[in-house]
């Protein structure tokens, strides 16, 4: 009758003890010592779960036990190892939608799962941020965080899935989508938040119109966060942007000595240390700004803007070939709205290796996402021109003008003395004053 009792609670440990005891005495009961042997399988099956076996699992859980073995103790934990090993199989499979998508509706309506439900979000993201890396579609790593965000019961479990699709957004190049997604989770404790706002914050700063709002919100958050990884590659970008690159390049590897795998800042570092080479023509910036972007790209394969940074270093140190290849994959990575910036001098470098077709297209689908770009109008000017499309090149120079005399006077010097004449003539003609001379 001990043994009985212990059995029905569902312990193990007693039932053996008392069964033991009754045994010794003579005492058998068929029935009991099968329901204890149901136990007994499932207790083992619990730990070779708990061990990463489900296949063992599986396989001591009885199929057939009998009405009278139902007990409410053997009801629920059977319940709950089935959800176990669903959300094992989910785990394992997780392109497999529909069957995803029941093992999270029965996870949502069962009780007392938290922790199964919050392991399955954490799954979830972990797999949505293999794919990511592994350069998945966007959507389907949009998908699985979707899915883990409804599925995780812990708020802070959600936040991290929503940070990682803010983070996804803006490497893909949605930065407006980005801003919109971190910035709910901006006024988080600790650093959650503080890289919440750093992506909001500079998901504004690659959308023209809000770049002087995106580039004070990261001064701000350097200013609040000046001992932290996040703050001070803030920091480092807006000195960058503003011009200060030696002292960007000091704060990205502050931050980098206090987070060494944090990406966004070997980023920041790369960027720096591009600018650096114009004003002192010194290459060893450009192989230092490689190395750094090559980093990031190593720890992130799927950051557009670690390949931008590549792109820029490896151009301006004349290796045309791999700055194309590294345009390429930032275009690719942000398809089928890739960067217009990308685009932009994607043109620029075939337009260098003599491929004005192929660089009149990605400049037309820059201008597509940037109607108003000094510098793509500038370059579609020169490409009509060369194709001997004069007229149009030279509506191209008169809007840039209108837009920005100052940007195009710029601009102006990278192209050879014809164009800069064909510049000026075509300006002469629609009545604008020369580029330095006054309005």
């Amino acid at each position: 009758d001990v043994a009985r009792a212990w059995v029905q609670k569902g312990s193990l440990p007693e039932a053996r003890r008392a069964l033991d005891h009754a045994r010794e005495v003579g005492g058998r009961d068929p029935e009991l010592e099968r329901t204890f042997g149901l136990l007994a399988g499932l207790s083992a099956a619990e730990a070779a779960l708990e061990r990463g076996d489900p296949r063992a699992a599986r396989e001591l859980v009885a199929e057939d036990a009998p009405p009278s073995s139902l007990a409410p103790w053997r009801k629920a934990r059977l319940a709950r190892l089935n959800l176990q090993l669903r959300v094992s199989d989910a785990t394992q499979d997780l392109l497999a939608t529909r069957e995803l998508d029941d093992t999270i509706q029965a996870l949502i309506l069962a009780e007392d799962v938290s922790t199964l439900r919050d392991r399955l979000a954490q799954e979830l993201l972990a797999g949505a941020q293999e794919r990511s890396r592994g350069r998945a579609k966007l959507e389907d790593v949009l998908a699985l965080l979707e899915r883990a965000a409804r599925v995780a019961s812990d708020p802070a479990v959600v936040d991290a899935v929503r940070l990682e699709e803010a983070s996804v957004h803006f490497r893909r190049g949605r930065f407006a989508r980005a801003t919109e997604l971190a910035g709910r989770l901006a006024s988080r404790p600790g650093r959650l938040g503080l890289q919440a706002a750093y992506v909001a914050a500079y998901g504004k700063v690659w959308r023209d119109a809000l770049q002087r709002e995106g580039l004070e919100e990261l001064r701000e958050l350097w200013q609040r966060d000046r001992e932290g990884p996040v703050g001070l590659n803030a920091g480092a970008v807006w000195h960058s942007h503003s011009g200060m690159n030696p002292e960007g390049e000091q704060l990205a590897l502050e931050a980098l000595a206090r987070d060494p795998d944090y990406v966004d800042a070997y980023i920041s570092l790369a960027f720096c240390r591009s600018d650096q080479y114009f004003k002192t023509k010194d290459p060893g910036f450009l192989e230092r700004s490689i190395e750094a972007s090559s980093r990031a790209i190593e720890l992130q394969p799927d950051h557009p803007r670690a390949y931008l940074a590549r792109a820029y270093a490896t151009g301006n140190r004349g290796e045309g070939e791999a700055s194309l290849a590294a345009y390429d994959d930032v275009i690719a990575l942000t398809e089928p709205r890739p960067m217009a910036r990308a685009l932009r001098h994607r043109a620029t470098r075939r337009y260098a290796a003599d491929q004005p077709h192929a660089a009149l297209e990605d400049v037309e689908r820059a201008l597509e996402r940037n109607p108003n770009s000094v510098e793509g109008l500038m370059l579609r000017g020169a490409l009509r021109y060369d194709l001997g499309h004069r007229q149009e090149a030279g509506a191209d120079w008169v809007l840039a003008y209108r837009l920005s005399p100052r940007e195009l006077q710029a601009y102006l010097g990278r192209y050879r003395r014809e164009i800069q004449e064909q510049v000026i003539a075509a300006l002469e003609a629609a009545s604008a004053p020369r580029p330095g001379q006054p309005r």
